[in-house]
């Protein structure tokens, strides 16, 4: 089975969506460099956000399947940072470690 099959999208719908996220989101992209790849009703996803808010740094949240499914994330809450993909424990160590309210 190839991934084509996999998913119920298909390559020419995944390069439209790869383009539009770029053009859409690149002005923020180049602002910060972390994205948190979310499902809307996520437990574990809602206190990574309160724990980011609370700690003032600033994210992105993308909580779209198709990107999701495109970037094989089976499983979410995922943190990026500067391209390094952090699961839910290690998005916690690197919230704690990074915390700016601290610092004000």
């Amino acid at each position: 089975m190839d991934n084509k099959d996999f998913y119920d999208v298909s390559w020419d719908e995944m390069e439209k969506l790869a383009v539009a996220l770029t053009e859409e989101n690149n002005m923020e992209v180049k602002q910060t460099s972390i994205v948190l790849y979310a499902q809307p009703g996520c437990p574990m996803c809602q206190m990574l956000k309160r724990l980011l808010d609370k700690a003032n740094i600033s994210y992105i949240v993308e909580e779209d399947l198709t990107a999701l499914k495109y970037l094989n994330m089976i499983h979410v809450p995922v943190l990026v940072v500067d391209g390094q993909y952090l699961k839910y424990p290690e998005a916690l160590r690197w919230v704690k470690e990074n915390d700016n309210s601290r610092q004000n």
